[in-house]
């Protein structure tokens, strides 16, 4: 059996089973500290496992120079970004001082540029002084014991290697201190885990001690092996309850005690699962543990849902016991490596901020007083049936009115009283109208109407139906009865229009004027 391929294949696995753990560390948006860096130091594994795990398979003298400097970069950054792990913890910061990590990292420098120096191909002649700094040389070794056909390499180290050596006992000697010292401060999440990383930082401190009293490094390694298990437990002890606990409780959490609705649908838009607000608003009628499409939740509204899935927006309505509730349901597409695996629709409640924009329009639009058009929403609709009656060359009219000696009301039995008049004068007139009537607040107590389709003499039976009705209609206010008449203006046209609106209301204002003149109470024409 060929031991080496066995040992290579296993530090091969290893080193990509890292590799997914390093893109899965480097991605996550937890603020969790330490996590980056030992992310680095899965990095830092997959070079020593990779270079090692070459080394081993190969058969040529050069490549296996090669594939040792590949296996060094990772021996010699492994302990300080331990160590750094540690610090952190222990500080419960991710800052580092530059000034400390300029130190900390003096050592490790110092053996990256001595290991680089050291030749890559084959040494035929001596070495000198600074290429011996790492390793003073190597020999190759033919080793039947492991596998037929097995080429070796045992490299002689230098000082730069034993002074590296020394540096990692301390930097994994301090990395015990440090989570002893978060122990004591109960600063991690488990005594158990605190105590696991003292001993692995232990043990890596004896294993390193064990290897400064050899003069040579040995055929194969396995502390490749040993550092990798040892960042999945730094992994597991140190993020296990924030990544795989903590973290997932308080997504469901969120998800399911969420006040708004959502549902998780597939690729193929059939629901995989809701909250209970989905639930709860739809009072659901379907088993979950059955596959349904989201158009089965909007009674197969497949207009409704195409459009839904197009806009990734639309409002939607609920009525319960009479109180209008609305929602705004957003449309997320959730896609995993370029690919699109499902959706997410949440809704939210958008009610307040409906009604407050309704409260808006309606501001705009009526008069707050006689709760009927506004002098604004006149003209924008009275200007579009006149362009229309312009086209069509259809009649239309306009009608101006205004409360007689209004002003004596006001000061006789106040302006509360006049209030009440001109609101319950509204009212009284609203009934009677039909939807071809335009009615307006146009000021004070001046009033304004436009009608589609009549003739200045139509509306003028129009105005004086309502005169009358004013005349007869009783208007009591805290017991006082009020008399309350009203003198008309009206203009129009039964021919093709020649006149521009404003002309029209301006004859309809002075037909008014006429009115007052002849002794109120009355209505007037403009010929």
């Amino acid at each position: 059996m060929r031991y080496d391929f066995f040992i290579a294949t296993l530090y091969f696995s290893m080193a990509s089973f890292l590799i997914f753990a390093a893109v899965y560390i480097f991605t996550r948006r937890e603020l969790l500290i330490g996590i980056k860096i030992v992310g680095l130091l899965a990095v830092a594994n997959v070079f020593y496992l990779i270079g090692h795990a070459a080394v081993i398979l190969s058969d040529q003298e050069i490549y296996i120079i090669i594939y040792y400097h590949i296996y060094a970069w990772g021996l010699i950054f492994i302990p300080v970004f331990w160590n750094l792990v540690s610090s952190q913890q222990k500080n419960k910061s991710v800052k580092i001082k530059k000034r400390g990590l300029a130190i900390l990292f003096i050592i490790p420098a110092i053996a990256l540029i001595s290991e680089l120096i050291f030749p890559w191909n084959v040494v035929s002649e001596d070495l000198g002084f600074i290429q011996s700094l790492f390793f003073t040389g190597y020999e190759i070794i033919l080793e039947a014991n492991i596998s037929s056909g097995f080429v070796g390499i045992i490299f002689t180290k230098g000082i730069v290697f034993y002074i590296l050596i020394s540096f990692n006992i301390i930097m994994y000697f301090l990395s015990a201190r440090n989570y002893y010292i978060s122990y004591q401060k109960k600063q991690m999440s488990s005594k158990t885990n605190a105590y696991l990383m003292v001993l692995t930082s232990l043990l890596f401190a004896t294993l390193s001690g064990f290897g400064f009293w050899r003069s040579e490094t040995v055929l194969i390694d396995f502390s490749p092996i040993l550092t990798s298990i040892a960042v999945l437990i730094a992994f597991y002890a140190l993020f296990k309850f924030e990544l795989f606990d903590l973290t997932p409780l308080a997504y469901r959490q969120v998800y399911e005690e969420a006040t708004s609705p959502v549902f998780i649908l597939d690729k193929d838009r059939f629901v995989l699962s809701m909250n209970d607000s989905a639930r709860n608003l739809y009072q659901f009628k379907f088993n979950i543990r059955d596959p349904f499409s989201i158009e089965a939740v909007y009674d197969n509204n497949t207009p409704f849902v195409k459009n839904l899935f197009h806009d990734k927006n639309k409002e939607i309505v609920f009525t319960k016991g009479g109180k209008k509730t609305y929602y705004s349901v957003v449309v997320e597409e959730l896609y995993r490596s370029g690919k699109l695996k499902g959706y997410l629709l949440t809704y939210q409640d958008i009610t307040a901020h409906k009604m407050e924009m309704m409260k808006m329009e309606y501001m705009a639009t009526y008069d707050d007083l006689t709760k009927i058009y506004n002098r604004r929403i006149f003209y924008v609709r009275a200007t579009e049936d006149f362009d229309e009656a312009v086209i069509n060359k259809t009649p239309i009219s306009f009608i101006i009115f205004d409360l007689d000696d209004f002003k004596d009301i006001n000061d006789i039995y106040g302006h509360l009283a006049g209030d009440y008049i001109l609101a319950e004068m509204a009212t009284t007139i609203s009934k009677e109208l039909d939807g071809n009537i335009l009615f307006a607040r146009y000021g004070g107590e001046e009033f304004v109407m436009s009608i589609k389709g009549a003739s200045p003499e139509e509306a003028y039976e129009v105005a004086n139906r309502i005169r009358k009705l004013l005349e007869k209609h009783s208007f009591v206010y805290e017991k006082h009865k009020i008399k309350v008449t009203a003198s008309f203006g009206v203009s129009g046209t039964s021919k093709q229009i020649t006149k521009s609106f404003e002309q029209f209301l301006k004859e309809a204002d002075e037909a008014l004027y006429v009115s007052k003149n002849n002794g109120k109470n009355q209505v007037s024409i403009k010929e």
